[in-house]
């Protein structure tokens, strides 16, 4: 179901809407029908991806959040524009006229950034994989240029949607020069709905899941969002990215890290306080450099997860292990037509694991950072049987079966914006 044979408000949407047209924005098709299935397409070819993943046994054992792996013929990396070193660049930007993914394939970014923005002026099938895991960028949202209100993509539904003013128009700021271009053509008169990413993510608050002398905190989670046939409030923490959790200390516990529109929380480290000090070890924010694990005891520490992953302490028999490299990034996708997700494909924005435990020894473990988040938004119908996901980062039990401390703090849910934008 093509989006150009809708209805007027989806027809001839890339050109319509140019110059604050009254229609939903689904981009100019520059870029053509591509289909992602191992031949070289679309300026990138089938390659490997080394970046996202943690070391189960600190040296060898690499395990990979989904849907990330060691394949070496499953990425198709889209190059980052003005890259600011290896953890930010300006958000990727593809305007498609029909696309398909096929099983086993990944489309991402070849480095963390501000987001990977697609728009598809047709349908789109995803057997394979759309993913922003352990892609969110390490930039401070204020000096990284982001407006107060954080990132606005105006939207007419059939319906009116929130009836909400759309006079504002897109707001990309901090995105890149890519999508600051695209502003102009997206909705700026009339009323709709303003599909929403707050600038700061979830906040860097504490608790205690674990006890009074091992403390231990898993991440606080985004709030999701769903229109199917009619326009309710948005939650009040929808759109946010999820926080870092806090890796297991001894008696002083600091907090996770906050996150950004662009990046969930990195995680805070493993720290052993011996005798009751030190400082807290608190976390870094938006999408920085996972804690290095901390100890002033007889106890390893591991690191915790971030850009990169913080390293981690040993001593003596208890080796720590470093945190995981990554936090969840930032994807809007809008299609005007049919989307179909196959059984095995899905679209995913999730953190990876703080360090986890050695075979042995006394170690406190880091903990994982925080997921992304995602607007995802159909014009046609929505085929579901496979995965929509933004899950924080974390190590499971069975990873870690029998070792001196099973919990891996996992880092916070972002947020999923699953919208029906005919709703």
């Amino acid at each position: 179901m093509a989006g150009t044979g809708k209805n007027e408000l989806w027809s001839a949407a890339g050109a319509a809407a140019a110059g604050g047209g009254g229609v939903t924005y689904f981009g100019d098709g520059s870029d053509g029908t591509v289909t992602f299935d191992g031949t070289t397409t679309d300026g990138m070819s089938a390659g490997a991806s080394s970046y996202g993943f943690y070391f189960e046994d600190g040296t060898s054992t690499k395990i990979y959040p989904t849907p990330l792996s060691s394949a070496t013929d499953k990425f198709y990396e889209i190059t980052v524009a003005n890259k600011s070193g290896s953890y930010d660049g300006d958000m990727a930007v593809k305007e498609y006229s029909g696309l398909t993914i096929d099983a086993d394939y990944i489309l991402t970014t070849d480095q963390p950034c501000r987001g990977l923005m697609v728009l598809v002026d047709g349908d789109a099938t995803i057997n394979g994989s759309l993913s922003m895991t352990c892609r969110g960028a390490n930039i401070d949202p204020t000096t990284g240029g982001v407006a107060a209100g954080g990132i606005d993509i105006p939207v007419k539904p059939a319906s009116g949607g929130l009836s909400e003013d759309l006079s504002g128009g897109a707001v990309f700021d901090g995105c890149g020069t890519a999508a600051v271009a695209l502003e102009g053509n997206f909705p700026n008169t009339g009323t709709g709905s303003l599909l929403n990413i707050p600038k700061l993510g979830m906040p860097d608050t504490t608790g205690n899941d674990g006890d009074s002398t091992w403390r231990y905190w898993n991440g606080s989670d985004a709030d999701n969002y769903t229109v199917t046939s009619s326009w309710d409030a948005r939650p009040a923490d929808c759109g946010k990215t999820g926080q870092g959790g806090n890796g297991v200390a001894k008696f002083n516990m600091g907090t996770g890290g906050a996150g950004s529109c662009f990046s969930g929380g990195p995680g805070g480290p493993g720290a052993y306080a011996g005798g009751g000090g030190p400082p807290a070890q608190s976390a870094n924010n938006f999408g920085g450099a996972g804690k290095d694990g901390y100890n002033s005891g007889d106890w390893g520490a591991g690191g915790g997860a971030g850009n990169p992953g913080g390293s981690a302490a040993t001593h003596s028999a208890g080796v720590g292990v470093d945190g995981g490299d990554g936090c969840g990034g930032l994807i809007i996708l809008l299609i005007s037509g049919d989307l179909t997700i196959g059984a095995a494909g899905g679209i995913y924005c999730g953190g990876t694991s703080g360090g986890t435990l050695p075979s042995s020894g006394q170690v406190l473990t880091g903990a994982g950072s925080g997921a992304g988040t995602m607007i995802v938004g159909y014009g046609g119908t929505l085929t579901n049987n496979g995965t929509i996901s933004c899950t924080g980062g974390f190590s499971t039990v069975a990873e870690n079966s029998g070792k001196t401390w099973p919990d891996i703090p996992h880092g916070g849910d972002g947020s999923v914006q699953l919208i029906n934008l005919n709703a």
